[in-house]
């Protein structure tokens, strides 16, 4: 018999036969910018960026979902975009787009990552990276009131598993 263990809640006792049958659960990357305070004057933008890689490395493409939602998680303004490495793209809403809740009226943005899978693997095997970053300004004029960067977050109670670790058999 060998002990696997997985970087989780979770420690499996298993044989040979019984380790091609476990796998892991892939969860997507998700990004947000935190609360937003946004007055009626306001817009803000969401930006996403697929980092350059060295010239000897072949970077993924990412595919991700960027959203704009409203205190109680309703979406406002929704975009799928799909990057290159060292590409960019932005969603930009104005308090002027939806209804008011107040003044300034709670947002957060929303950028999600899905989990990609090779045509020649049947388990997904992660996600590419991006780098996120926030801008308020005023609508009118487009002078820039704060910039601030994105936060990677991880599902309560789920985290992204490792690799099991086979540790060898003892007698």
């Amino acid at each position: 018999m060998r002990l696997i263990y997985t970087v989780s809640t979770l420690a499996i006792l298993a044989t040979p036969s019984t380790v091609a049958q476990t796998s892991a659960i892939a969860l997507p990357q998700v990004h947000t910018s935190g609360s937003i305070g946004l007055s009626s004057m306001d817009s803000v933008r969401w930006n996403v960026l697929n980092p350059p890689m060295p010239a000897s490395i072949v970077a993924p493409t990412c595919n991700a979902t960027l959203s704009f939602l409203n205190g109680a998680g309703n979406v406002l303004k929704t975009e799928t975009v799909t990057l290159k490495a060292g590409e960019s793209r932005s969603l930009t809403l104005s308090a002027l787009d939806f209804p008011s809740t107040g003044n300034p009226t709670g947002i957060y943005a929303l950028a999600v990552v899905p989990v990609t899978t090779p045509t020649d693997q049947p388990t997904p095997t992660g996600t590419c990276t991006i780098v996120t970053t926030t801008q308020i300004f005023e609508t009118a004029t487009r002078k820039p009131l704060a910039v601030s960067n994105g936060t990677q977050v991880r599902p309560g109670g789920l985290q992204p598993a490792d690799p099991p670790v086979i540790l060898p058999a003892t007698r």
